[in-house]
């Protein structure tokens, strides 16, 4: 990478499930993705960001995971209209697809 490049994201994947962390790891890398991967919320900060907004930055995904944060997300009746039943929330979804997401990701 040349030094005119622009900075790459990077995606912080945060689980105390070393096995998930890991298969979650290797499907972002496999699309190209940079991930730093954390066993605990608690872990340092990734090189150069600045620790409170590592914080809040993990508050949001906690208060996303737990569907604290409704009031942040437009709701739209597609999902009810494509499937007739209501959306599930990312903590009843992961749940349910854990062992398509790992076969997924261990490719």
């Amino acid at each position: 990478m040349n030094a005119s490049a622009e900075p790459q994201p990077v995606v912080l994947v945060i689980d105390d499930d070393a096995s998930l962390r890991e298969g979650l790891s290797r499907l972002f890398r496999s699309v190209g993705l940079q991930v730093k991967a954390f066993a605990s919320g608690a872990a340092k900060p990734p090189a150069g960001m600045e620790e409170n907004y590592a914080k809040s930055q993990l508050e949001w995904v906690h208060q996303s995971f737990d569907g604290r944060m409704d009031y942040s997300v437009v709701a739209t009746s597609t999902v009810q209209d494509l499937l007739g039943r209501p959306a599930l929330t990312l903590r009843e979804w992961a749940p349910r697809h854990r062992e398509a997401l790992l076969a997924a990701a261990s490719k």
